[in-house]
């Protein structure tokens, strides 16, 4: 199988060369790793002897462990000794004064190709401030789970918001890189950006399960591949109260129910309509006594469209008990 990457590992020596001599920030989390497992801070730090003056860290921190929605304060680096600035609390943009000084930003984030995954907005916000600023971003690109898949309406900007913030589709299917690149052209922004790319990525050599193992969870509840995979299918249920939270079920965004749903009957309906690369199997929601859940099982990704089959899950509840019992 190609032996894949992430740019954290082959940065070329000429940019190495100019980081040296920068005052550097980096956009981050523990999730953004080297080969050798070291997180990309302290790669960048050990490894190739850079000196960080300041992080950020986006939704969840920069451990990658905070629940979502729950906001952080910046704070010290553990090793370090440099700050870790919020992007998710007072601020979802950085400051001036959080850039003050600063000549290039880095950015390496594992994310999911989402326009609801927060980190996305954040990448996006963040190459904004820096154009504002005229300060050089570097992006050390890596791959993504469904980097072929584009699902999904494109966005209504009247309905803009941190977490529908990116002009795409659902699923967008772009890389880190290719997503700074995006932003920069649909919002012409003019800026100094680079792009270091993923050594051996190709696209039509799909075996992307193969490609994230062993799998490093870029936030909490995206525990493996496959949650990654259906996490637009499902994440609509946060939205609606009468839905089980379903973090909760040990299979996070693998699954949807309510308490007053039955889920042989709404699994039927689905697996009538035969939608492509999937299947649906009914399953009992923890400390429940009842089959009120719905496992979505992916047989091919390749045809996988998640943000289509939220819009087929809505419909076959709302046909079985009429769409006020989502609300």
């Amino acid at each position: 199988m190609t032996t894949i990457k992430p740019a954290i590992n082959v940065i070329p020596l000429r940019i190495i060369r100019e980081l040296k001599i920068a005052k550097l920030a980096l956009l981050t989390n523990s999730a953004a790793k080297a080969i050798d497992g070291s997180t990309t801070d302290i790669f960048l730090s050990k490894n190739l002897g850079l000196k960080l003056s300041a992080l950020f860290a986006p939704e969840h921190g920069y451990s990658g462990t905070l629940s979502a929605g729950k906001e952080f304060r910046s704070a010290k680096h553990p090793r370090l000794n440099i700050p870790i600035h919020s992007l998710y609390g007072i601020n979802k943009r950085p400051t001036p004064l959080m850039l003050k000084n600063i000549d290039i930003v880095l950015i390496d984030i594992q994310m999911l190709p989402a326009r609801p995954y927060t980190y996305c907005s954040t990448i996006a916000m963040m190459i904004e401030e820096c154009s504002r600023l005229n300060i050089k971003v570097i992006i050390l690109d890596r791959i993504v789970p469904c980097s072929t898949v584009i699902d999904g309406p494109n966005l209504d900007s009247r309905f803009s918001s941190f977490v529908s913030y990116i002009p795409s589709p659902m699923a967008f299917g772009m890389t880190p890189g290719e997503l700074g690149l995006y932003i920069a052209a649909i919002r012409k922004i003019k800026l100094d950006l680079s792009i270091v790319k993923i050594q051996g990525f190709d696209r039509t050599d799909y075996r992307a399960s193969e490609f994230f193992k062993p799998w490093v969870s870029p936030s909490p509840a995206i525990t493996c591949y496959e949650a990654a995979v259906t996490y637009l299918a499902t994440v609509f249920s946060e939205s609606f109260p009468s839905m089980f939270e379903t973090r909760k079920s040990g299979m996070p965004f693998r699954s949807f129910g309510a308490d007053w749903m039955d889920a042989r009957s709404v699994a039927d309906s689905l697996n009538k309509v035969g939608i492509k690369g999937a299947s649906f199997t009914p399953f009992r929601f923890p400390r429940t006594d009842r089959l009120n859940c719905v496992k979505i099982n992916v047989t091919d990704d390749r045809i996988f469209l998640p943000a289509s089959t939220s819009i087929y899950i809505l419909a076959a509840m709302a046909n079985e008990y009429g769409a006020d019992m989502l609300w």
